[in-house]
């Protein structure tokens, strides 16, 4: 399937679940509806509807903090003989996300995209203006348009605001770091 046909029949798919949802609304039907998964699904459910906002409270759940994950893990092992040890997980886990996870997304963007990522990821903010990539990069204005659409076509970053871009997958922007690290050696 191609994926300008796959994103229409998504959108057609999601225009008529909204659809549904608003004739219940007027109907007098009390629900729930709630939807999880990366920041692009507020995005695609306004584009579908532009009353979605009115249909909606949109919430958004950010990553636990450090305290929190372990806590979130150790809590329910103490009723069992099994423990955790954070300091030798870790590493551990972040080896298995990289090989298993981030590598596989970032083969996606081609060499270019990939140097826009990387001067991305050296922003320390979680919001990234166009104007401080460009900063980092000696590219033209609008090549990096290009790459950046190509990006958030691609699922690695989305635009929450006019001339911002963010990572649209958690811990992505670290494996960035590492891997630039890595290749510096």
């Amino acid at each position: 399937m191609q994926i300008g046909k796959f994103k229409s029949t998504f959108a057609i798919g999601i225009w008529n679940f909204l659809g549904a949802l608003s004739f219940a609304q007027r109907e007098g039907c009390r629900y729930y509806a709630v939807f999880s998964g990366l920041p692009g699904v507020a995005i695609n459910l306004k584009k579908a509807k532009t009353y979605t906002e009115r249909m909606f409270t949109f919430r958004n759940v950010s990553n636990l903090s450090k305290n929190d994950s372990i806590m979130a893990l150790e809590r329910p092992l103490k009723k069992t003989d099994f423990s955790f040890d954070f300091e030798k997980i870790h590493p551990l886990l972040l080896n298995e996300l990289d090989i298993s996870f981030f590598e596989d997304r970032f083969e996606r963007a081609s060499d270019n995209e990939q140097e826009v990522l990387f001067s991305m990821a050296k922003i320390d903010s979680e919001i990234i203006k166009t104007s401080a990539i460009l900063a980092n990069m000696n590219i033209d204005a609008s090549l990096l348009m290009e790459f950046l659409k190509r990006l958030n076509n691609k699922g690695l970053i989305f635009r929450p605001k006019k001339g911002r871009y963010s990572f649209t997958i958690p811990l992505i922007k670290d494996f960035l770091i590492r891997k630039q690290n890595i290749n510096k050696h």
